[in-house]
């Protein structure tokens, strides 16, 4: 929202700004509060100073009704319908929020016994079950039998955690999370240990990887090519054209990955044709920006 309302201003360091909030330094507020409301009309800003302010669900719930007169009249009874919804999606992500905020009372008046135990609901589940103060385990009569299966690999990340992953980059931001979740389903996690390396010049390895912690080097020999941080991605041209690796890649720290094999890959985007065009969008991007930093050099 604060990227589109400042289009008109096109000098405002807008992605300064945001990372000022994502970064949870809450010493930063008070000057992007008054950038937002000298940048944009009183209205406008309106919209945006509740999103980034700190201040309770009931108190920003109050303020977007000032400006949207649709909005849920109470939140309980809205997350109980959305996690009984059939769509996996709704389902999972209210399902997850109300987990992560406690609300034992909604979650009391879910109807368990016909509650799918497979697929993305499942996987929330199974997390909460293992963890110490899970507050599932508050709930009489939860069934955690029924989702016992889920609870076996509840150390690795659920598809909702790796879709907020893949949104959180370049490669698929512009890509709806509900699209985006088909994606996270067919990624697979790769840990690495500091110095390891992932693959050498001359592999054939097929696969696009999206960095969720730690850092890749990219190099020739011993010659550095980039480093690539958390929430960057490498390795797109390899789901392309099937060549060899044109250049090594090693782990610098402990390294998790999300990777996606050609196969699987190509089995997406035939069928999701909005994944499709968001990533063709963000590949060619990246090739111009390649094609342009080393046009010059010698």
């Amino acid at each position: 929202m604060f990227k589109l309302l400042a289009l008109r201003t096109p000098e405002t360091p807008v992605e300064t700004y945001l990372i000022y909030v994502q970064s949870g330094d809450t010493s930063k507020i008070p000057d992007l509060l008054e950038v937002i409301e000298n940048i944009l009309p009183k209205n406008e800003s309106g919209w945006m100073i509740p999103l980034i302010k700190p201040m309770s669900i009931k108190d920003r719930s109050l303020a977007g009704r000032r400006y949207f007169h649709d909005l849920p009249d109470d939140l309980d009874t809205k997350l109980l319908q959305w996690m009984q919804s059939p769509n996996e999606w709704s389902s999972g992500v209210a399902l997850d929020y109300a987990l992560s905020q406690g609300l034992v009372a909604v979650l009391e008046e879910v109807d368990w016994t016909s509650f799918p135990d497979d697929g993305l609901q499942s996987e929330i589940i199974g997390r909460d079950v293992v963890r110490e103060e899970g507050v599932l385990s508050e709930l009489s009569g939860f069934p955690e039998a029924r989702f016992r299966e889920a609870t076996k690999e509840s150390n690795m990340l659920s598809t909702l955690e790796k879709t907020i992953i893949l949104k959180g980059t370049a490669l698929f931001e512009g890509i709806s999370g509900e699209e985006l979740f088909y994606v996270a389903q067919a990624m697979e996690e790769e840990r690495l240990d500091t110095g390891a390396v992932l693959f050498r010049e001359g592999d054939m390895d097929d696969c696009l990887y999206v960095i969720v912690t730690g850092e890749i080097l990219v190099h020739l020999g011993e010659k550095e090519v980039r480093r690539l941080p958390k929430g960057d991605y490498f390795g797109e041209m390899a789901l392309l054209d099937g060549n060899p690796r044109s250049a090594s890649a090693t782990a610098r720290d402990e390294t998790l990955l999300l990777k996606i094999n050609r196969e699987n890959f190509y089995d997406i985007m035939m069928s999701r044709q909005d994944v499709l065009k968001g990533i063709l969008k963000m590949m060619t991007a990246r090739i111009r920006e390649l094609t342009e930093r080393y046009a010059h050099v010698p």
